[in-house]
């Protein structure tokens, strides 16, 4: 891949378009790579589309190597789980909107005593830190949920957010999932 894709931007680089600003939307910006792939309203449901179909490949891959031990929770907000979210330090708010949560999986392991939160995110890849930036992201985004099954963490239970992250040309940066 050389990373040059014919939006507006680089057709008007090249002499081909007269400008740079999106065709496709009323909004008067450039068009890039990452602004049509990522931002632009109008292929909202096509990014939504391509996250299902990542998210049911790798759930019939989650159920084809995930042994007995596990339940997956596959879109599940966290109330529907039966996790105990603790409320100490915490208003019944803050406990009510964790659990209104919503990652693409949660799985348990009663047996090993492990919980992971498993999101999928699919950032622009244009420059591999943005894959970098947007697993720590995800982190951030979940460490109140960490912090809400803390329940657990005193039992002696892992809670452990894990950000899986593919470019929107496919990229994955190994770094995070390590």
């Amino acid at each position: 891949m050389t990373g040059t894709y014919p939006v507006q931007s680089y057709l008007q680089c090249i002499g081909v378009a007269k400008a740079s600003i999106r065709l496709h939307c009323d909004e008067r910006v450039p068009e890039s790579l990452t602004n049509f792939a990522c931002l632009c309203p109008k292929f909202r449901e096509a990014r939504t589309s391509a996250h299902n179909q990542m998210l049911y490949v790798i759930t019939s891959l989650l159920t084809f190597t995930l042994r007995y031990e596990w339940t997956s929770f596959e879109e599940a907000r966290v109330a529907n789980t039966g996790l105990v979210l603790c409320s100490s330090s915490r208003t019944d708010n803050d406990i009510d909107r964790l659990g209104r949560r919503q990652p693409d999986w949660i799985l348990v392991s009663k047996q090993n005593k492990r919980i992971a939160v498993v999101d999928l995110s699919s950032p622009s890849d244009i420059h591999q830190a943005q894959l970098l930036a947007a697993a720590i992201r995800k982190q951030q985004a979940y460490q109140p949920l960490v912090d809400g099954l803390s329940y657990y963490i005193e039992q002696g239970w892992v809670v452990h957010v894990f950000p899986l992250i593919v470019g929107i040309r496919g990229m994955i940066d190994s770094f995070h999932i390590e």
